[in-house]
């Protein structure tokens, strides 16, 4: 199992690597850590294709930072689509919920999910591996 982790924040990648370790057990996951958009291009150089990717919008110094902005996932997104990155399950977590749908609206096939999960519960909700894509959460999903 291939996972790549995008966000600029330690706390978050290290959030969700504890997660997978505990509900993906057995499948050796292999995890690919990026802080900004040159550590993703460096990996997708090398790397074409993964089971999960986990995507944050905001990726630079600003909090609700305007899609149009280089260092966003929204960046991210239209490299993946330029470079022809595929994947089983894209998990967009922002604050920016505004950034998150742009990214929707680039790749229709996202899980988003708030932000508050990994930030308030310090971790993933076990079902996250069976959801269908385009599942939109609400608080009460959780």
């Amino acid at each position: 199992m291939k996972i790549l982790i995008v966000d600029d924040l330690e706390s978050r990648h290290e959030v969700i690597a504890d997660w997978l370790s505990k509900v993906a057990k057995g499948t050796n996951p292999v995890i690919f850590s990026a802080y900004d958009i040159d550590d993703v291009k460096k990996i997708f150089r090398e790397h074409k294709h993964f089971d999960y990717i986990f995507l944050d919008h905001d990726l630079g110094d600003t909090i609700f930072a305007d899609s149009s902005d280089y260092h966003t996932g929204y960046t991210v997104a239209k490299i993946m689509i330029e470079q022809k990155i595929t994947y089983d399950n894209l998990i967009v977590h922002s604050i920016n919920i505004y950034g998150a749908l742009n990214i929707q609206s680039l790749i229709h096939e996202v899980i988003i999910i708030p932000v508050f999960t990994l930030v308030r519960f310090n971790e993933l909700p076990g079902k996250l591996l069976s959801l269908p894509r385009n599942t939109d959460w609400d608080e009460e999903d959780i």
